[in-house]
């Protein structure tokens, strides 16, 4: 099965540092409250695990 998801973050970026291992920055910014933002949010998380591991 083969899914498709086309979805823009407001801000990630992956931040290397020479002491420490590398971690990513992900925000996101809204105007109002949306009870869907924690799901978006963990998808996001998964899908960015997946690409940088």
């Amino acid at each position: 099965m083969q899914l498709t998801d086309e979805r823009e973050a407001d801000f990630i970026i992956k931040v290397d540092n020479d002491d420490e291992a590398s971690f990513i920055v992900h925000a996101e910014v809204q105007s109002t409250n949306d009870s869907k933002m924690l799901k978006r949010r963990l998808e996001k998380c998964q899908l960015l695990h997946t690409i940088c591991h």
